[in-house]
């Protein structure tokens, strides 16, 4: 059995690119070499760079290619979630509307000055709100798209529905799972045509991923789709809490992943429309469940149009593009992992 997965996901929405392309960034992301970083210890080296390669693709709602806010502004969110297997103690750190071409990277170095003590007894915050770089300028196809909709927007329900539903507004995020400790990274800039300062899951640790064991058991779980709902819910953390409350059902992962996400639903007041103006579930969620005797899973469900992810180990890649069936509401499956 391999010691170490990683997990990538590009987001649960409407993804209209070839899967071919997600293949390949996959492969490439994967693949990438840490930079020499003195800041980062291994693993945080190796989420950065994972995390780089994926924000820096037109393919994905992030970094420079983030989704643009009313007022023409790039706004993201990102989080890092770190978790220590032994101690069963975790570590987070967030920024929000973040202007960034690298916002998981920004995430990451605030990780690591938080964990320095203040000379003054000073709390370090956790969530930090407008680190931004105000060199970055809104550029390329996303420019064009804005310039063409900007008078449109102080009533915004003169911009074309099939228009906007083409565009990427989902999140990315990146697991590495270690014999000792699970780094988790998220970032996105979040729905197309936001209200400036709008926090959407991967801000929001707990919503947009979390990670927890139990006797051994354990869950890491990453979410994407309606931001709104995905912090009403909790999402990501009731998902890991329904996985280890239900350790020893014997019932598939994927099932109890499904269920958590329906019962998490009832809950709230969804804030997702469907083509009718009707409230629905519109989420993504994968990750990674293992079992003390070394069964171990990636699993997805989601009720969204795609969601595209992939895992590696030392001894097996998969990548997955999948589709939501026609006349479903919501799909679901699990890979064994090697």
């Amino acid at each position: 059995m391999s010691d170490k997965l990683t997990l990538v996901h590009f987001g649960a929405g409407n993804h209209t690119d070839p899967p071919d392309k997600f293949r390949r960034l996959f492969r490439r992301a994967i693949r990438s070499t840490p930079a020499s970083r003195p800041l980062f210890e291994s693993q945080l080296a190796e989420l950065v760079s994972i995390s780089q390669t994926i924000e820096e693709s037109p393919l994905t709602n992030t970094g420079l290619t983030s989704s643009v806010a009313r007022d023409g502004s790039i706004q993201c969110d990102s989080s890092v979630f770190v978790y220590n297997r032994t101690t069963l103690k975790h570590t987070q750190s967030s920024l929000l509307a973040n202007t960034s071409a690298h916002p998981t990277t920004d995430c990451a170095i605030q990780y690591v000055l938080q964990q320095n003590q203040n000379d003054l007894g000073l709390t370090a915050p956790v969530a930090l709100v407008g680190k931004t770089d105000r060199t970055l300028e809104l550029n390329g196809p996303m420019k064009q798209f804005y310039d063409k909709f900007k008078p449109a927007l102080c009533k915004i329900d003169a911009v074309d529905r099939k228009t906007v539903a083409s565009i990427v507004s989902d999140t990315i995020g990146v697991s590495l799972v270690g014999r000792t400790t699970v780094t988790t990274g998220v970032s996105s800039g979040g729905s197309l045509f936001k209200r400036p300062g709008r926090i959407g899951c991967s801000g929001v640790v707990g919503a947009g991923c979390y990670t927890a064991q139990q006797e051994g058991f354990l869950a890491n779980v990453l979410c994407s789709g309606n931001g709104e709902d995905i912090i009403q819910m909790d999402l990501a953390r009731t998902v890991c809490r329904h996985l280890l409350s239900n350790r020893h059902s014997g019932r598939m992962t994927c099932d109890l992943v499904a269920e958590a996400a329906y019962t998490a639903a009832e809950e709230v007041e969804l804030r997702a429309l469907d083509e009718n103006y009707k409230p629905r579930l519109y989420v993504g969620v994968c990750g990674y469940f293992e079992a003390p005797d070394n069964l171990k899973c990636v699993f997805y469900f989601h009720t969204t149009e795609t969601f595209v992810f992939g895992y590696s180990t030392s001894l097996k890649s998969e990548f997955l593009f999948s589709k939501l069936p026609k006349a479903q509401t919501a799909t679901k499956g699990q890979m064994y992992v090697k």
